[in-house]
């Protein structure tokens, strides 16, 4: 099952995207012919040239990626936790929502950054799906701009514009989230664990350094036992 995940990366995305056109193109598509004939229709069914084809091509193009970073994840689960929830009696949709979920939203949330920042820069299918329909998104746009500009000459003033949009919005998005020191909460003495004899401590007059009285309180009773046991017999 892995290596049929994984295989599909041997195949290069803008082969995958010739052959789904061969399928769901409008005029000539193997899919949109059979249904056509079958069914009597005057339309094709599909539209591979559409944005929601090209995200179908693209996300179908990404599938293995995503399951490289999420399948590690997924296998270092605790077995014990969901154990834990079944045989409390938590349902199968409480355990992926509240347990499940939770626990893989570090490596979702890593995977659709990664994937987010890949679908800015590939060319492969926008350039075979989206351009013959004038359907562009930002690596399309740009080599439009630079190889077919409708001025005969590159707009490179227009390229730098885009791709300053692209580098001045997620570099002032960071700086205006709070650095891992600033959003570190200082941790208080009263919230330092004391280990005792029996137990663990978080009391408020165990923690904590010593008030005057409760020093000089102390010093008295120190003298007092140092002076009844060296005193004379």
């Amino acid at each position: 099952m892995r290596a049929l995940v994984i295989l599909p990366m041997a195949t290069p995305p803008f082969l995958l995207a010739i052959s789904w056109i061969i399928l769901l193109s409008p005029r000539t598509g193997v899919i949109n012919s059979l249904l056509m004939q079958t069914f009597g229709l005057s339309a094709p069914p599909f539209n591979i040239y559409s944005l929601g084809g090209m995200i179908l091509v693209e996300g179908l193009a990404l599938v293995p990626s995503a399951f490289l970073i999420l399948a590690p994840a997924a296998r270092n689960l605790d077995p014990s936790l969901e154990e834990s929830a079944l045989v409390s009696g938590a349902s199968t949709g409480h355990l992926v929502f509240r347990i499940i979920l939770p626990l893989l939203l570090p490596a979702l949330a890593g995977t659709a950054i990664f994937l987010m920042i890949v679908s800015f820069v590939v060319f492969d299918v926008p350039g075979t799906i989206g351009m013959p329909s004038r359907i562009f998104v930002l690596s399309s746009q740009i080599y439009s701009l630079v190889a077919d500009s409708p001025r005969g000459i590159p707009e490179y003033g227009k390229v730098s514009a885009m791709a300053l949009m692209f580098t001045v919005g997620p570099a002032r998005a960071h700086l205006g989230l709070p650095s891992a020191h600033a959003a570190r909460r200082p941790l208080r003495d009263r919230d330092r664990p004391r280990l005792s004899g029996a137990a663990v401590s978080r009391s408020d007059d165990c923690v904590g350094s010593p008030s005057p009285r409760s020093a000089s309180i102390f010093c008295a009773r120190c003298w007092r036992r140092s002076s009844s046991c060296c005193g004379p017999a």
